[in-house]
C-alpha cells in the first residue's frame, strides 16, 4: 500500500462510500459508456436515487466477496449460471438422499395422484410427477418433477400435508365409481396419509421439500442479465472511484488491507516475489477459531499454502468447533471449515482429528446440550447451506453437582413484539422478579458462589438491574452502563467544559 494508513471507523467508512458513489452517479449527467448501464439500474428501483445509493453501499461494503470473481472471468453469465446450477444440484441431490427409503411408495402415490388431475383436466404441476420410474436426480433439469412432488406432499406454508382431497389426486369415494374403484380411492388416500404420518418424523425433510419452491431458476432471462450485466460494470466504476477517495482520505479499511494482501502474494501460477519469500520463512500457521473464516482469508491461505507438500517441514494447524459459528453478520463461512474438513485446503490434505471430551462443563450440562442440540441442529453437514449437524460430547470429568443441570421458567407475555405497552412492562418486570427469587435461592445454596445473567439484548438489562438493586442484590455490568449517563462523569463534563468556554453559561 506504500504506507500504514488509518483505518476508517463504521461511519466514516459509509461516508467515503457515499461519496464514491455520488462520484460515479454523476455520470447521469453527461453522456458515457456507464450512462445507459446506471439509467438501466435506476429504472430497476423505480427511478429511487437514494435505493440505488443504500444498494451500492451495501455492495462496497461487502466487496470483498464479489470482486475477485467479477475481475476474474471474461464471461461472466456463464460463471454465475455454473453457480445457480451447483445451488439446485447440491440441495437435490441431499432431498433425494433423505427420499430414497420412501421412493417406491411415494413414486405410485405420485403416479396415482397425477393419472387422476390428468383425467380430471386439472392445471396442477403434480401431473409432472406422472409415471417416474425412479426419484429424480440432482440436475437442474430435474427440477419441475421435484417442485411437482413437493406440491404433492406439501401445502401452500410449505408444511406437510394433513388432510388430502381430490384437489391434489386423491379423491374421495362417490356414486360414480364402481366398487373396485372406490375400494382402491379409499385404500391409496389411506397410504397417502399413513406415508405423510411418516416423512413427518424426518427430521428437516419439510424445509428441504419447501427449498426446492425457493430455489432460483438455473439460467437468467436475458431481461435479467442486462441488469446483472450493467451492474457488475458500474460495480468496478464504484470500486475504482472508491480507492480514488481513500486515498485522498489517507486512510483504508480491513477489506482494502485483506484485498491488497491477495494482491501483493500473486497467484498460484505468477506467485510474487513476496509470496516466494514468505514461503521460505513460514513453516508453521495456526488458525483458531477457523469456524468462522471468511472467503478472503480462506483465500489468502491458500496463497501462503500453495506450494506445500506433504513431508517437506510445513505445518497446518486448523482448530474451530462448526456448532459454535456465529459470525455469519460479518461473512464468516462454516461451510469453509467442512470443506477444509473433507477435501484439505487448496491442494493440501488435512487429517481430521475430533475432541469429544467437555471438560468444562458437568455431566448434566453435557447430557442436557447433546439432547437439545440433536433436535435443534440439522441431522447432517451441509456445505452448500453452511448447516451442521449435532456433534455429541461426553463430559471430562465426573463435576457432580446439587443442581439439575438446567432449568426453564417459562413467562407467558401477551404482549406485542415492538410495543412498549403496560402489558409488556408487566411482563418484564415478572421477568426480574423472577430472576431476583432464583439468585436469592442460588445464594442461600452457596453464598460464596458468583452468578451471571446472561441477556440476549442489551434493552433487557435496565429492568433486570431495576430489580437486583431494588433487592439489594449488588451487580456488575459489562459495557452496559454509558459512562456519560453517569451523575459523576456528567457533573466532570460540565466542569470541563465551563473550564475551556467560560461563555458556556449553563455549564
Amino acid at each position: 500500500m506504500g504506507h500504514t494508513p488509518d483505518m476508517l471507523d463504521e461511519p466514516e467508512m459509509e461516508l467515503a462510500c457515499r461519496l464514491a458513489i455520488r462520484d460515479t452517479l454523476s455520470l447521469l449527467e453527461s453522456e458515457g459508456p456507464l450512462r445507459q448501464d446506471l439509467i438501466r439500474l435506476l429504472k430497476h428501483v423505480n427511478n429511487q436515487l437514494n435505493n440505488l445509493e443504500a444498494l451500492f453501499v451495501r455492495l462496497l461494503k461487502r466487496r470483498d466477496q464479489w470482486l475477485g470473481p467479477l475481475l476474474s472471468s471474461q464471461d461472466q453469465r456463464h460463471r454465475l449460471e455454473v453457480t445457480l446450477k451447483q445451488v439446485i444440484t447440491g440441495h437435490l441431490q441431499t432431498l433425494r438422499h433423505n427420499l430414497l427409503p420412501y421412493a417406491a411408495e411415494l413414486l405410485s402415490l405420485a403416479t396415482y395422484a397425477a393419472d387422476n388431475l390428468t383425467a380430471s383436466g386439472a392445471d396442477s404441476i403434480i401431473r409432472q410427477a406422472a409415471d417416474l420410474p425412479v426419484l429424480p436426480g440432482g440436475d437442474s433439469s430435474d427440477l419441475t418433477r421435484w417442485l411437482a412432488l413437493a406440491e404433492l406432499c406439501l401445502t401452500k406454508e410449505g408444511q406437510l400435508r394433513q388432510a388430502i382431497d381430490k384437489r391434489c389426486g386423491f379423491p374421495a369415494p362417490d356414486k360414480h365409481m364402481t366398487r373396485e374403484q372406490k375400494a382402491r380411492a379409499k385404500q391409496q388416500k389411506q397410504a397417502m396419509q399413513t406415508l405423510l404420518a411418516t416423512l413427518a418424523t424426518v427430521p428437516t425433510l419439510a424445509d428441504r421439500l419447501q427449498g426446492v419452491r425457493e430455489l432460483p431458476a438455473p439460467t437468467y432471462t436475458d431481461d435479467q442479465w442486462l441488469l446483472l450485466d450493467a451492474l457488475t460494470r458500474v460495480l468496478a466504476q464504484l470500486v475504482a472511484r472508491l480507492q480514488v477517495v481513500l486515498q485522498q482520505l489517507g486512510k483504508t479499511d480491513y477489506i482494502d488491507i485483506t484485498l491488497a494482501a491477495l494482491r501483493t502474494l500473486g497467484d498460484e501460477e505468477h506467485p510474487s516475489d513476496l509470496a516466494l519469500a514468505l514461503d521460505y520463512r513460514i513453516q508453521h500457521i495456526l488458525v483458531d477459531e477457523f469456524q468462522d473464516t471468511s472467503t478472503p482469508q480462506w483465500h489468502l491461505l491458500q496463497k501462503l499454502t500453495a506450494g506445500w507438500q506433504a513431508g517437506d517441514g510445513h505445518t497446518l494447524f486448523l482448530v474451530g468447533d462448526p456448532m459454535q459459528s456465529c459470525y455469519s453478520f460479518r461473512e464468516a463461512n462454516v461451510g469453509i471449515f467442512l470443506e477444509c474438513r473433507q477435501h484439505g485446503l487448496g491442494g493440501l490434505p488435512l487429517t481430521p482429528l475430533d475432541l469429544t471430551e467437555n471438560f468444562r462443563s458437568s455431566p448434566s450440562l453435557v447430557n442436557w446440550f447433546n439432547t437439545a442440540f440433536q433436535t435443534i441442529m440439522p441431522p447432517g453437514d451441509d456445505i452448500n447451506r453452511g448447516a451442521v449437524a449435532c456433534r455429541q460430547a461426553t463430559a471430562g470429568h465426573d463435576g457432580a453437582t446439587s443442581d439439575g443441570g438446567v432449568s426453564v421458567h417459562l413467562l407467558v407475555s401477551q404482549a406485542r413484539p415492538g410495543h412498549r405497552n403496560r402489558q409488556g412492562e408487566r411482563a418484564r418486570e415478572a421477568e426480574g422478579a423472577k430472576i431476583v427469587e432464583l439468585i436469592q435461592q442460588a445464594r442461600q445454596q452457596k453464598p460464596a458462589g458468583s452468578i451471571a445473567i446472561l441477556v440476549r439484548k442489551r434493552q433487557q438489562v435496565g429492568t433486570i438491574t431495576n430489580a437486583l438493586k431494588s433487592a439489594d442484590i449488588p451487580c456488575k455490568a459489562t459495557e452496559i452502563d454509558r459512562l456519560d449517563a453517569q451523575m459523576v462523569i456528567q457533573d466532570l463534563l460540565s466542569l470541563t467544559r465551563a473550564m475551556l468556554y467560560p461563555e458556556d453559561r449553563i455549564s
